[in-house]
């Protein structure tokens, strides 16, 4: 599977990467930009996303995932402080700090939801 984290805090992409890179690619971004730009180039299975970046934020940039049609089927994890409007529209999300065992099952509920982005 491949995923992508996309996060400012290069302690989170580390630990991300460290957590899944065994059994799967995994790509990571700095900010919503970049990770724009790396989910249209690697097109990943599940995106791993934060709120709070520089230069385009996780609101931001789920507006123009969800615009594009190459990539808007992308199932998301909602990473940290989103509004609870914005919340509505992730099939899964897990607060900061997160634990392996929450960030999985927040995985596979993103995995296994049927309901597309809006």
């Amino acid at each position: 599977m491949k995923v992508l984290c996309v996060d400012d805090e290069i302690g989170i992409r580390k630990v991300i990467t460290r957590m899944y890179s065994k059994d799967n690619e995994v790509y990571t971004a700095e900010n919503g930009e970049v990770g724009l730009e790396v989910a249209r180039a690697k097109r990943p299975n599940l995106i791993l996303l934060d709120h709070d970046m520089p230069l385009m934020n996780g609101d931001i940039f789920y507006e123009h995932l969800c615009e594009d049609p190459r990539i808007r089927h992308i199932p998301i994890v909602a990473i940290g402080d989103f509004s609870a409007d914005m919340l509505k529209k992730f099939p899964a999300h897990v607060a900061k700090p997160f634990d392996k065992p929450n960030l999985d099952l927040a995985i596979e509920r993103a995995l296994a939801s049927k309901e597309p982005l809006i």
